[in-house]
């Protein structure tokens, strides 16, 4: 992936983070906090999981660097 793109898909995945904080401004904060905390329990119970795939995620890009 060119420094281009991969900066392209970080300008996307930043602008598409911000939509997403200004949408959820417009929920009612006791229903966000709801929302918030069922994320925050499946992070928590999804974490050795992401932590590998992260891990892995890291292994390749450090293969990948230029």
């Amino acid at each position: 992936m060119s420094d281009s793109s991969s900066r392209s898909s970080a300008e996307k995945i930043a602008i598409d983070a911000r939509k997403a904080f200004e949408a959820s401004q417009l929920v009612d904060v006791s229903e966000r906090n709801i929302a918030l905390d069922a994320i925050r329990a499946k992070l928590e119970e999804s974490r050795d999981a992401v932590l590998e795939a992260n891990k892995k995620d890291m292994d390749v890009s450090l293969y990948f660097r230029p």
